[in-house]
């Protein structure tokens, strides 16, 4: 398997599995100028940015304080993340968890961190360094 279908397996998956969530991502990915019909509608290129709003959804939720949706988001992306090839891992390292919790105050940023599991906590802490709170 190519690493485009690697990463087009991955949205559908988010897809089927985090409809809601991945209903918001879509909502972001529109706004930024995007259009999508259905997830094999995304051109390949462009899958990397519709995780990147995924990670927008999900600093949605932590905002509006849903930390169980949070929580089962979080979840699925670390297991993803354990089960995936080297591009799927890239995808989800620079394409989601780089863009998490880079718009939440610090008391939204408390409130979420606790729900990350390891391996997602290892990759941001390599991207942004240990949280400061």
């Amino acid at each position: 398997m190519n690493t485009e279908d690697e990463i087009k397996n991955l949205v559908h998956s988010i897809r089927e599995s985090l409809p809601e969530a991945a209903d918001l991502a879509n909502t972001f990915f529109k706004e930024r100028g995007f259009d999508i019909k259905d997830e094999f509608d995304i051109e390949d290129e462009l899958h990397y940015l519709w995780v990147e709003a995924l990670a927008d959804a999900t600093n949605s939720f932590i905002k509006q304080n849903r930390m169980e949706e949070v929580k089962t988001l979080l979840q699925f992306m670390s297991s993803k993340l354990n089960e995936g090839s080297a591009p799927v891992k890239n995808c989800l390292d620079v394409s989601y968890i780089e863009n998490l919790m880079w718009d939440l105050d610090e008391e939204d940023q408390k409130r979420a961190w606790p729900l990350f599991p390891e391996n997602l906590k290892a990759l941001y802490i390599a991207m942004w360094g240990e949280p400061d709170f």
